[in-house]
């Protein structure tokens, strides 16, 4: 009986000591993998803007992890290869419209005789002006798309940073150091400097 009443007393004890007991560092498991000892890492190379920035390195990961954040990234470089196929026609429009502009200028510059330069100009000016009417509705479609266009950008940007931020995070919780890890340097330097002292003093 007072065995038993012992082992209570035990269980008891173990399961207070449990409950106020600090809780335990996250599984190491948990860190990105970018931040594993094993993992090759250049940091002088993170220091720099570049394809193979911490964050880059994280969103790549977190793309493994993530099929549907994979497939997302891919539709978007995927749009981007295919507006420019879909757009081609419009671009070469545009550069010929240009260059033919730029022609215009320079022929209308050969011409000698000023009434008859004042003229031509007055007749082929509104003759484009007329083209570069029909021409806005091309531009307004332009303009709006490429305010999309940078609007997807900048989500692309938020996404790298609100999807690697948390993994920032597990990094910064379990790799951490303790306040301990300055007491070796430390120790050390002031053996160091009290060593000096021998050689900083003027004897008397």
């Amino acid at each position: 009986m007072e065995k038993l009443i012992q082992i209570s007393i035990f269980i008891s004890l173990l399961f207070i000591s449990c409950n106020h007991s600090p809780k335990p560092a996250r599984n190491q498991e948990t860190t990105p993998e970018v931040f594993n000892e094993g993992a090759k890492i250049d940091l002088n190379s993170f220091s720099k803007r570049g394809s193979d920035d911490l964050i880059t390195k994280l969103f790549d990961e977190a793309m493994k992890n993530d099929p549907k954040l994979e497939k997302l990234m891919s539709d978007i470089y995927k749009f981007d290869t295919s507006k420019e196929l879909d757009l081609k026609k419009y671009d070469d429009f545009k550069n010929f419209n240009e260059s033919y502009k730029n022609a215009y200028n320079r022929m209308l510059n050969q011409i000698k005789d000023s009434v008859l330069k004042i003229e031509t100009k007055k007749l082929f000016d509104q003759l484009i002006q007329l083209q570069d009417a029909k021409n806005n509705i091309l531009i307004e479609k332009e303009t709006a798309l490429n305010t999309k266009q940078a609007l997807l950008n900048d989500k692309v940007v938020l996404m790298k940073l609100f999807v690697t931020f948390p993994m920032m995070q597990k990094y910064w919780d379990n790799e951490i150091p303790t306040v301990k890890i300055f007491d070796k340097p430390n120790s050390a330097i002031d053996s160091l400097l009290e060593k000096t002292q021998t050689y900083t003093s003027i004897v008397k």
